[in-house]
C-alpha cells in the first residue's frame, strides 16, 4: 500500500445471531478496479456474506450512505495503486473475513478454488478451467467460458464429420476428446494435387486485408515455400500467405513482375481472372516470399514498403476456397465422372442450364473438362484449372473445334459442332489435337458439340 495513503484501522462491529459481536480488520480506503459485482441496497453483513460465499471474491468495499456492496477480483495487496482513500467506503479482503461465514473446506481454499463434496468428504478443487483447451492443437475449439458445468462443442482440424463436446470438470480440468481426432491432415493433401483443409496457422498480420478469417492450408508444387496459407474474406476474397512448414509463421508474397496477379496459381486460379485491391503501394516493409513470374520458386527477402516487390492486401482469383473436395476416382485410370455443379462462363452457352459433369483430362494447362448437357449426346464443353475455379470457354486456332471431341472419347471425323463469333472473351485454345492448351482472348467458338459420345454413359459417375 502507497505511503500517500491514509490507513486507518477501525473495529466494525457486525450483528449476528444471538447477539454476538464480531470484529473485522477494515481499511477506510475504497479499492478501484476489478470489479466482480455491485449490489445494493445490502446490509454490511449480508456484503460480507456475498464475497464469502463467492471463490472469485477477493476483497469487498461497502459503501454507509448508499448500502452499496461492491465485490472484487483483487485486494489491496495484489493491486496497492488501485487504493484510494475514502470515508465513505468500508474495505475488507478475504482474508480478514472471520471463520463463522465459511464453512471449513471454504476457508481454506484459496480465489481460485472451490469446496466440492466427495466420497470421502469436502476437497478443495480448482473453481474454474483454464483459458487454453488441451484439444486446442488437433481441433477448433474455441474457449467461451471457464466456468464449471460449461460443455463446448467444436470439430478435429482434419476431420469435420463429427461433432465434439467437452465439459469443465469440477476438478478444473477440461474433459479431452481429441483421441478421437486424426493427428494428420487428411489423405487429399499428401498427391501432389493437393486438398484445402482448416487450419489455424501463424502468419504474419502486418498487411493483411482480411484479419480474423478462417484460415485454410494447401501444399503447393514448390521446394521453397511447401504451403500456401489462406485467410479468408469470403469464399472469394482471401488473403495469400506461403510457408515453409505448417508449424512456421507464414509470411506475406511479393510480386517483382506485376502486381501479384500469378500468385492466384498458388490457389488453383488463373491469373487471367485476377482481381486486386491495387492497394500494393500502402504496404509497409516486411519480409516475405518474392519471385518475379508464375513458376519460378520463391526466395526470402524484404518486400513491399519502398521495393519493387509488390505486395496486395486481397486476392480474388476466380476460386471458391475451400471448394469441394477432389473424388479419388477422379484420378484413376480410367477417371470417373464427377456430377458436380461447377462455376462455368456462361456468356455464350448453348446449352445453359443441363445438367454438368466434370472429368480430369490429361492436360496439366487446363487439367479439369466440365460438360453440360443440352441432352446426352450434344453438350458444351468447357476447361477449368481446379474443381473450384472458374470453368471457361474453349477456341480452335486451327478448324471448329473438332478436336475437341477427345476430351470426352470420341473423335474429330464423328464430330458436329455449331461455331458462334461474339464479343471478345477469355479462355482456352489451341491449334490441333494434342498440344497443350493456352489461355488467352478470342471472339470464335463452339456453342456446342455432338462427337458421336454419350454422357456419362457407361463410365462410373460419382
Amino acid at each position: 500500500m502507497t505511503a500517500n495513503i491514509k490507513v486507518l484501522i477501525i473495529i466494525l462491529s457486525i450483528p449476528y445471531a444471538k447477539s454476538e459481536m464480531y470484529s473485522l480488520f477494515t481499511v477506510n480506503s475504497r479499492f478501484s478496479g476489478f470489479l466482480l459485482e455491485k449490489m445494493s441496497p445490502m446490509g454490511m453483513e449480508m456484503c460480507v456474506k456475498e464475497c464469502a460465499k463467492r471463490v472469485s471474491c477477493a476483497s469487498l468495499n461497502f459503501h454507509r450512505g448508499r448500502l452499496e456492496c461492491e465485490l472484487s477480483h483483487s485486494d489491496a495487496t495484489a493491486n496497492p495503486e488501485g487504493m484510494t482513500s475514502s470515508s465513505e467506503y468500508i474495505y475488507i479482503d478475504r482474508s480478514h473475513i472471520p471463520q463463522k461465514y465459511f464453512d471449513a473446506c471454504s476457508a481454506s481454499c484459496s480465489t481460485s478454488r472451490c469446496c466440492v463434496s466427495t466420497a470421502t468428504g469436502p476437497k478443495c478443487v480448482k473453481s474454474e478451467c483454464p483459458v487454453h483447451h488441451p484439444d486446442a492443437n488437433l481441433t477448433n475449439v474455441k474457449v467461451t467460458s471457464t466456468s464449471i458445468g460449461t460443455t463446448l462443442s467444436y470439430t478435429c482440424h482434419w476431420n469435420k464429420s463429427m461433432t465434439l463436446n467437452s465439459t469443465c470438470k469440477a476438478d478444473g480440468t477440461w474433459q479431452s476428446s481429441a483421441s478421437i481426432c486424426p493427428t494428420g491432415p487428411p489423405d487429399c493433401f499428401e498427391p501432389s494435387v493437393s486438398c484445402w483443409y482448416q487450419f489455424n496457422f501463424t502468419h504474419d498480420n502486418t498487411w493483411n486485408g482480411c484479419p480474423g478469417g478462417t484460415r485454410y492450408v494447401k501444399k503447393t508444387q514448390y521446394s521453397s515455400a511447401p504451403y500456401v496459407g489462406v485467410v479468408l474474406c469470403n469464399a472469394t476474397r482471401y488473403k495469400i500467405f506461403l510457408g515453409g512448414s505448417l508449424t512456421y509463421t507464414f509470411l506475406n508474397v511479393g510480386d517483382g513482375s506485376g502486381q501479384g496477379e500469378d500468385f492466384c496459381e498458388l490457389v488453383g486460379g488463373l491469373q487471367e481472372n485476377a482481381n486486386l485491391p491495387g492497394d500494393y503501394t500502402k504496404a509497409p516493409g516486411m519480409t516475405g516470399y518474392a519471385r518475379e513470374q508464375w513458376g519460378e520458386e520463391f526466395q526470402l527477402q524484404p518486400i513491399a514498403g519502398r521495393s519493387r516487390w509488390y505486395c496486395n492486401s486481397w486476392y480474388e482469383c476466380g476460386i471458391k476456397i475451400p471448394g469441394t473436395p477432389e473424388p479419388d476416382c477422379m484420378s484413376a485410370t480410367p477417371p470417373c465422372w464427377y456430377s458436380y455443379n461447377v462455376w462455368l462462363d456462361n456468356s455464350f452457352n448453348g446449352c445453359s442450364g443441363g445438367e454438368i459433369f466434370v472429368k480430369r483430362t490429361n492436360y496439366t494447362s487446363a487439367p479439369f473438362l466440365a460438360v453440360q448437357l443440352c441432352s446426352i449426346t450434344r453438350y458444351k464443353l468447357f476447361l477449368g484449372s481446379s474443381l473450384g475455379g472458374k470453368f471457361m470457354n474453349i477456341a480452335d486456332g486451327s478448324g471448329r473445334g473438332g478436336d475437341h471431341c477427345e476430351l470426352v472419347g470420341g473423335s474429330e471425323l464423328t464430330a458436329n459442332t455449331v461455331m458462334l463469333r461474339s464479343l471478345t472473351v477469355k479462355g482456352y485454345y489451341r491449334h490441333h489435337e494434342g498440344e497443350q492448351f493456352s489461355l488467352g482472348s478470342f471472339s470464335e467458338f463452339t456453342s456446342y458439340y455432338e462427337c458421336g459420345v454419350s454422357i456419362p454413359g457407361t463410365d462410373i459417375v460419382v
